[in-house]
């Protein structure tokens, strides 16, 4: 099985010299590496380079200066190469999804029980000097991941859904009456599904297009965007036919 976890990084260099250099015990962590428009053995230089090149993510420790991506392995036998080749495939991917120009580094280490890559992408394009900006990052990476592993017969992992109820949703449930949440959830889903009949290549007309189906199902939408974790936050307000406004935070 395998599965993807993603964050973002304010040193690359520090990320990079971590996953390339780190020990365990006096062994090397690092049993194979790949570089997609750089050379993974000079990674940190090179991509500062680039930073200073456009003047974009300069302050290490305020500005984010990489994204990072851990892809693991568990229960399958696989050799490093193995693991490192799908690492760089992703990574290839995750490029060719931001209209490609960005450099990224597979490191897989060895040191666990089972084998895992640390993917780096510089936040800076080397071409265009734009920011890297992928919307629903964590559910697209998911996605690339899973086609990389069942095209080479691995298993790939059942995402398990979050579904936090109270006893007195339950009992509304049981009874046959009304949930707000229940509502918000298909109100989101069938402005969602819409929006995927007319999916866009530009992805900040997808958001626009999705946020005005919401409105048109009595959901509206407010962003807030937090600097210093690069997250942006969306509050979804509705009113139920009781007149009652709720609200929702996700990012």
């Amino acid at each position: 099985m395998a599965y993807t976890k993603v964050a973002p990084s304010k040193s690359s260099g520090a990320s990079i010299v971590y996953a390339r250099d780190g020990k365990d015990n006096g062994k090397d962590k690092c049993v194979a590496m790949s570089g997609l428009n750089c050379d993974p053995s000079n990674a940190e230089y090179e991509f500062a380079v680039v930073r200073r090149a456009h003047n974009k993510a300069l302050k290490e420790g305020e500005d984010i200066q990489a994204r990072l991506i851990i892809q693991s392995f568990e229960g399958e036998e696989l050799s490093p190469e193995e693991v490192n080749e799908m690492g760089y495939e992703l990574a290839e991917n995750i490029n060719e999804k931001l209209g490609g120009g960005f450099q990224a580094v597979v490191y897989t280490h060895g040191n666990t029980k089972n084998l895992h890559n640390h993917i780096v992408f510089n936040s800076v394009n080397a071409d265009t000097g734009k920011k890297y900006t992928m919307h629903y990052e964590k559910f697209e990476i998911e996605k690339m991941n899973d086609e990389i592993v069942s095209q080479r017969g691995l298993n790939v992992i059942e995402k398990q859904k979050k579904d936090i109820t109270t006893n007195g949703e339950r009992k509304l449930r049981e009874n046959g009456q009304y949930v707000w949440k229940d509502d918000l959830k298909d109100r989101f889903n069938r402005a969602f599904e819409k929006t995927l009949s007319n999916v866009s290549e530009n992805k900040a007309e997808n958001l626009e297009e999705f946020k005005k189906n919401l409105n048109e199902l009595g959901v509206s939408v407010k962003e807030r965007y937090v600097k210093k974790r690069d997250t942006t936050y969306f509050t979804l307000m509705f009113s139920t036919d009781e007149n009652r406004q709720k609200t929702r935070l996700a990012n």
